[in-house]
């Protein structure tokens, strides 16, 4: 039995990463860290996440619910969020259909705890 993969999971050929974002500071300009949101309804875990992710340099925003992912979403430009699957008030899923619908750009994971 012979499996293909759907066209939405495979690679597009001529896709390359995105450059990365520049800030400018006198004198010129260096490369920006990416923009992170941690979305996780468990205060402790986005906590212990953001900490880790800041002392390698990203720039981190954080949610402890589904609802203020999303508002963060509407209001900010994140290269990459991180949600649980399992959120108090939706689900991840809903936080990456939300993401995706609003910035095309935007990588989305989405973690769980559970097997």
């Amino acid at each position: 039995m012979s499996q293909t993969t759907p066209d939405h999971f495979k690679a597009s050929p001529s896709s390359s990463p995105p450059a990365p974002k520049m800030l400018s500071v006198p004198g010129g300009t260096l490369p920006q860290k990416p923009q992170l949101l941690i979305v996780d309804d468990d205060p402790e875990h986005v906590e212990l996440t953001a900490e880790a992710l800041e002392r390698d340099g990203y720039r981190i925003d954080t949610a402890t619910s589904g609802g203020e992912g999303l508002k963060k979403i509407d209001c900010g430009d994140y290269d990459l969020i991180i949600t649980d699957l399992k959120l108090g008030d939706m689900s991840g899923l809903e936080i990456l259909k939300g993401a995706k619908l609003r910035h095309h750009d935007s990588e989305v994971v989405v973690v769980t705890g559970f097997g």
